[in-house]
């Protein structure tokens, strides 16, 4: 078994909140939306972002004062290892890509407990598959963009990151990873953290029917695996901070994929619960 961080290089690279009922997108008719920027030719801003986060990774977090170490560790995938693991399982996928994973801290060590059997694990432990790769264009141990088509691909709080005038490719290279599912988890709201420029880190911030309308046009040219997206929007006011969470899937699947309510916006959760999640 591969194993990142043991980590494969990039070889094999709320107040409150509550969960809306799926919101299946297989049927809806498909706009064309064909953007004229592709992997191959990135848009300026693009190009400008992974800089930004390249800065990042090696400086840390100016602003807070956080340091590199903990800046984008890739931690934010411990909170929905329980949904994966569903996953994996349906689907018995054997290989899982994380695009976006940060620094993969999360599979370094065993970080996740197993109460039934009084034990931690780690994450490829837990889902059951024999192959790990994590991506990350940003970090350079993961940057390069792995060839290989995988069962399973993740992507974590990731596609907020990105232009929106590039979303087109890379929701296509997301797809055209994954044999079997995609799984990815999107926040629809202003990030507390900011680039190195100022700029907040959130740079797409699109309503659920904006990413529905994405994810059919997506899945009118990828239609072989399976997509599970959770959309976390607010609601209510500034004042009251809560969210909501949406799950938007395509094909009609008999698995149900369900993500436990937080209360403080998704992009905290991870950070505040210590190194171990309890499954």
């Amino acid at each position: 078994m591969r194993r990142v961080g043991r980590p494969a290089a990039a070889a094999p690279i709320s107040r409150r909140a509550g969960i809306e009922p799926f919101v299946h997108c297989g049927a809806q008719p498909a706009r064309s939306n064909v953007s004229i920027y592709s992997r191959e030719n990135p848009s300026p801003r693009y190009r400008e972002l992974v800089r930004q986060y390249q800065l990042m990774h090696q400086q840390g977090d100016v602003h807070s004062g956080m340091p590199a170490e903990h800046t984008f560790a890739g931690r934010s995938v411990l909170s929905h290892a329980k949904i994966i693991k569903s996953l994996c399982e349906h689907f018995q996928a054997a290989t899982l890509l994380d695009y976006g994973a940060g620094k993969g801290d999360a599979y370094r060590a065993p970080c996740v407990s197993i109460r039934a059997e009084a034990r931690q694990c780690t994450l490829d432990e837990l889902w059951g598959i024999q192959s790990l790769t994590c991506y990350d264009p940003g970090y350079p141990p993961f940057a390069m963009l792995p060839r290989d088509r995988f069962d399973a691909v993740i992507c974590i709080d990731v596609l907020e990151h990105c232009p929106a005038e590039d979303m087109s490719w890379i929701l296509d290279e997301l797809f055209g990873l994954a044999g079997k599912f995609v799984y990815a988890s999107v926040a629809c709201f202003a990030a507390h953290k900011r680039l190195t420029n100022g700029e907040n880190a959130h740079c797409t911030v699109r309503p659920v029917p904006w990413w529905r309308e994405r994810l059919a046009e997506t899945a009118s040219r990828h239609p072989e695996p399976h997509y599970y997206f959770l959309l976390t929007h607010a609601v209510g006011g500034p004042e009251t901070q809560l969210y909501r969470s949406t799950i938007v899937s395509g094909k009609h699947s008999q698995i149900k994929v369900e993500q436990s309510p937080v209360t403080r916006p998704p992009g905290e959760v991870a950070a505040a619960g210590g190194t171990a999640r309890h499954v």
